[in-house]
């Protein structure tokens, strides 16, 4: 079951995006690849008002080097680090270590603060189970808006879960709707659930402090 969901191409998992457009899917299909930086392909961009107030751009890049294969055959060669930055600087740089790619869903007002939250589903070599992230600014910096949201890929590749719908403003204040999957049945069945998640803004590293130290 795992290596039917490896994420063993990349490419593969950009069928999945949301919101946000990579830069090769924008590039002038008469224009190579050598005519641009060796990070285009891996960047994404997205456009909001995240500090409520003015319109911005926020762009990712992967940070080099790769991590080395000498180290890990299955996980070498991918980036684990990644840089986040606006270019109006509404909100201040950032650091993502747990990650072979980031691929921007656009959330719009989620909290009702005013401010547009974005979100992105963590991405590893191989695996069938990721989490769904929402980020916001606060006080200029990025946030985890709640906690995170668990997803079976298969609920992803299948259609069953459609990454803008995995959170959506609510109606109860304080509250955001999110899907996420959950096993059920004693792990026999793998269904897709409706709830709502408190808004708890937190540290994004310290949540995910275990698996950054591991890279």
């Amino acid at each position: 079951m795992v290596s039917a969901f490896c994420f063993f191409a990349y490419g593969q998992i950009r069928q999945f995006r949301s919101g946000g457009k990579w830069a090769d899917a924008e590039m002038n299909q008469s224009q190579s690849a050598t005519d641009l930086d060796s990070l285009w392909q891996y960047r994404d961009t997205i456009v909001g008002k995240f500090n409520g107030v003015e319109v911005d751009t926020l762009i990712c890049e992967p940070i080099p080097p790769v991590y080395p294969v000498e180290k890990d055959e299955l996980f070498g060669g991918n980036y684990f680090h990644w840089r986040l930055f606006t270019k109006k600087g509404t909100v201040k740089d950032f650091k993502i270590d747990d990650t072979i790619g980031i691929e921007f869903v656009k959330e719009g007002d989620l909290d009702g603060n005013g401010g547009e939250e974005w979100g992105f589903l963590g991405m590893w070599p191989c695996g069938t189970w990721t989490s769904y992230r929402v980020l916001t600014a606060v006080d200029g910096e990025w946030k985890l808006l709640a906690t995170p949201m668990m997803v079976w890929w298969q609920h992803i590749e299948e259609g069953d879960i459609n990454t803008d719908e995995l959170a959506t403003p609510s109606d109860k204040p304080g509250f955001i709707n999110a899907k996420l999957s959950n096993v059920i049945d004693d792990c026999t069945n793998w269904v897709v659930q409706d709830t709502v998640l408190p808004v708890k803004t937190m540290d994004y590293n310290s949540f995910y402090q275990d698996s950054i130290d591991k890279f």
